[in-house]
Order: C-alpha cells, then sequence, then structure tokens
C-alpha cells in the first residue's frame, strides 16, 4: 500500500506500507487494509524470532518474519 502523494522508486513488498518522498517503509497493513503493525513494532531483526500479527478487521493471521517479510499463515478449514 502506498500511502498518498508518496514516489516510489523502489519495488514495494507485498502487505508493506510505503510513504514519502521517497516512499519509505512505515508498517504493514491486512489484504483488507487494516493497519497492522507500524514503527517500532513493525521491524523485526534477523536473529529475532518471528512475529504473529492477527488482522481486527477480517481475522486473517500473519507472520512477520526478518528475511520473508510478512506471511500470510495458512489455516486449515
Amino acid at each position: 500500500m502506498v500511502g498518498m502523494g508518496s514516489v516510489v522508486t523502489h519495488d514495494v513488498a507485498p502487505f508493506r506500507l510505503v510513504a514519502g518522498n521517497p516512499a519509505r517503509p512505515v508498517g504493514w497493513v491486512c489484504a483488507c487494509g487494516e493497519p497492522l503493525a507500524k514503527g517500532e513494532e513493525a521491524e523485526v531483526s534477523p536473529g529475532q524470532p518471528a512475529r504473529a500479527l492477527a488482522c481486527h478487521r477480517c481475522t486473517r493471521e500473519f507472520r512477520l518474519d526478518a528475511f520473508e517479510g510478512l506471511v500470510p499463515v495458512e489455516t486449515a478449514a
């Protein structure tokens, strides 16, 4: 997702929220558009365990990993 008026100069990862000129990462969003994490809580350093995030609007679950970024968690139906 790209913030209004932002100038994107590089590829944007899926579910990444970018804003500014030039666009910089500021958080993560769900596929429904609901913000999941912003600022410090939106980053995981290498060596740290992956963090679980859930959307409050649509209840989708994600895993925030230092190398893969935000990955949807498959749920058994």
